[in-house]
């Protein structure tokens, strides 16, 4: 059985800024995260590690994972039929 992929998971970089990954490839989750992309990409699209499944990585202002964090961020992302997860447990299945 194939694994649930409606994540979008958010963490802190190394840079400084927020990390943000969109699991499932929905593309009005990435029109989404494109307005919050601090070089205006629509995502850098990355093969996961079982070669069938792509995620796209955003990379957003370091003030950005607040706002993940509010109730208002992650009703949005339900909205979307996607859940937001902040462990990289929830993902590391699917990654």
């Amino acid at each position: 059985m194939e694994n649930n992929r409606n994540f979008v998971f958010v963490d802190h970089s190394v840079h400084g800024t927020t990390t943000v990954v969109n699991y499932s490839g929905k593309s009005d989750v990435n029109t989404f995260l494109h307005h919050f992309d601090i070089w205006d990409s629509w995502g850098h699209q990355v093969l996961c590690s079982d070669n069938n499944h792509s995620k796209f990585e955003f990379e957003c202002s370091k003030e950005f994972y607040t706002f993940c964090s509010t109730l208002d961020f992650i009703r949005a992302f339900m909205s979307m039929g996607v859940k937001v997860v902040f462990s990289y447990e929830c993902v590391k299945e699917i990654d």
